[in-house]
């Protein structure tokens, strides 16, 4: 089984990150939700994508480029 939920620090905020279906799509795409206190965002994924795929490096640059819209 992976991982279902990572735990990630930007600077000194702490970020979540997991996978879930999209609710907005009729085909139910799977998505990378991150998010922090006070925001969330995501963005489609691959089918086969599993949270081991990123690393924490990666997670924070896909953070940054989400919060910045």
């Amino acid at each position: 089984m992976g991982t279902i939920l990572r735990w990630f620090y930007d600077g000194g905020t702490r970020h979540r990150a997991y996978l879930r279906h999209g609710e907005e799509t009729a085909d139910a795409q799977l998505e990378l939700v991150i998010g922090a206190g006070n925001w969330q965002a995501a963005m489609p994924v691959a089918p086969e994508t599993s949270l081991e795929d990123y690393s924490e490096q990666r997670l924070t640059e896909l953070a940054r480029e989400l919060r910045s819209g």
